[in-house]
Formats: C-alpha cells, structure tokens, sequence
C-alpha cells in the first residue's frame, strides 16, 4: 500500500502545472474497483447461519455521482455491488452484496491549498438498502432444488481518499469501513416464495480498498 502512496506522490510532483486551476463547484461522478471481504465471513453472532458457508473475500466496484457543493464539501450518491466467493458448502453457491444510499465528504487539502496536486477525502454515508444473497444448488446426483437466501438491512460506510488531480481528473485510492445491520432474513426453496422474518443483533463490517477515478464536470462557468 505505501508503494501505491508514492506513486501517488510521484505523479502529484509532475502534475502540479496541471492543477493551476482549483476546484469551485460541479458535478463529481466516480468509480472504483477493488478487493472486498466481510472479516466475519457475512457470519451474524448470536443466531444461526443465515445461509450455508462461509463468504470470503472477492472483486468490488463503487460509483459515486457526488456535486462538489464548495472546495471543502461534496454530497450525493453511492452505490456498490461485491461479489463473494463461498466455500465450506459441498454445493455449487454464488454469493454478492450490493447496496445504494447517501454520502458526504470533506477536502481539506483542496480547502486549504486550492492548487496543492493531493486531494484527501474523508466521508461518511448511510446506504439505506444494504443487502446480501446467496444460491445454493446441490450438486448431482442429489435431487433437492435449489435453496436462495438474503439478509436485506442497511449500512453506514466511512471514507478515506487520496486522489492525485490531474486537471479534472483524479487518480487514487480509497479505503473503505462499514457497519451492516440486518434488519431481516428471508429464505425459499425451488419455486417457491421467500419467507422472511424480522431479525436484529449487533452490526457486522465490511472493508474495500480500491484503484478508481474521479471526473470535475462544470456544465457552467
């Protein structure tokens, strides 16, 4: 990771002619792709497993459309989808997560030192619909169908960037912590419809950290 952090600061050093322009307002679309895991597996103490197996670590992406309200604060939209791989099931299973909320974030680089190349990022959100499925097929020559499972809930991710601008455009990392909350299970088998019941206990995490690119677009000067 701190050989990602100095090439960020290697590109920043030549790319300083390229910020002589600071950031003021507009819109702020954003994607990055990366490795997520869920450090317990997607596994909720205190209850029985929600689904068979065990969800171990896999690719992400995350998009942002975010307006750049001022230098120092952006607002506006998040969603994700991470898919999982699953093991300890003697059966054919695929696994994701996805969810889609609210994000605010704070520049203090950009704040303070307009044409400075680096642009930190620190933010919080509040993804509303959180949620985590998974299949289940076993594999021949047994007969029982196919099981689904999902635990719908929601989630509060905090940010940490670092962007090197190059022009309108910036190159980074972003690192990723989330509490989930579960506020439900529903399960069904073969064609049938998934029943669901409410469910509470205490938050789970969710860590990504990502390679990803971030556009300035100013419709009006």
């Amino acid at each position: 990771m701190w050989g990602a952090v100095a090439v960020l600061v290697s590109i920043a050093n030549g790319s300083t002619a390229a910020a002589d322009a600071p950031r003021d307002v507009g819109f702020e679309p954003s994607v990055h792709v990366g490795v997520g895991t869920f450090p317990s597996h997607l596994i909720f103490d205190g209850s029985p497993a929600w689904a068979p197996g065990r969800r171990n670590a896999a690719a992400g992406v995350h998009l942002d459309l975010a307006y750049r309200f001022a230098p120092l604060v952006d607002g506006g939209l998040h969603v994700f989808h991470q898919w999982l791989v699953v093991d300890g099931v003697d059966a054919n299973s695929e696994s994701t997560a996805s969810g889609a909320g609210i994000l605010g974030r704070l520049h203090p680089l950009t704040a303070l030192w307009p044409r400075f190349p680096l642009d930190l990022s620190l933010g919080i959100g509040l993804d509303f619909f959180a949620s985590a499925r998974q299949t289940t097929e076993p594999r021949p020559p047994s007969t029982t169908p196919e099981s689904r499972q999902s635990v719908p809930g929601f989630a509060m991710p905090v940010w940490l960037g670092l962007d090197v601008l190059i022009g309108d455009v910036a190159v980074g990392l972003v690192g990723i912590w989330t509490l989930w909350w579960r506020v439900e299970e529903c399960s069904s088998v073969g064609t049938g419809l998934p029943e669901c019941r409410r469910v509470s206990s205490a938050p789970i995490q969710y860590l990504f950290l990502g390679l990803g690119v971030r556009l300035h677009l100013e419709f009006v000067q």
